[in-house]
């Protein structure tokens, strides 16, 4: 029999390989020349579709808010990280709770585990040491993008 939190890895490893053939679905619809970040019309049409799901889900959440069944923000800081990447947008810790609806201490603790994963850089603003901005890093970037 596997421990508990044995069986909560498993299920983490399984929502996110479902999420990421979720992003590559959404890439081939949007993109079947695999040239998507060449050519700023595809780029546009993927980040719209990004948007979309994100809002989707949102709505998903909302309706099922009461079972939590989809209480892993993990995913959706990470879409709300490339969409700001990709449009030149700075997000500090506290703007990605709020765009990805997600409370701050959750925000600051799955900014740590995606940090520790290498997915997230953070740095303290040089104005105001109390704000930190985060960045996807490149191989978080690329494997969004594969």
């Amino acid at each position: 029999m596997r421990a508990h939190g044995d069986s909560m890895r498993s299920d983490r490893i399984s929502k996110v390989l479902a999420l990421e053939a979720l992003v590559r679905e959404i890439v081939a619809d949007n993109d079947t020349t695999g040239a998507c970040r060449s050519n700023s019309a595809h780029h546009e049409t993927f980040l719209t579709a990004v948007r979309a799901e994100i809002s989707r889900r949102r709505g998903r959440r909302a309706l099922f808010s009461e079972y939590d069944i989809f209480a892993d923000p993990a995913w959706d800081i990470m879409l709300e990280m490339y969409v700001a990447n990709a449009t030149d947008t700075k997000l500090s810790i506290t703007a990605v709770g709020l765009e990805a609806g997600v409370a701050p201490t959750t925000v600051w603790r799955w900014i740590s585990v995606l940090e520790n994963y290498g997915f997230v850089k953070r740095t303290a603003d040089v104005s105001d040491k109390r704000r930190h901005w985060v960045y996807l890093t490149k191989k978080a970037t690329n494997m969004l993008q594969e």
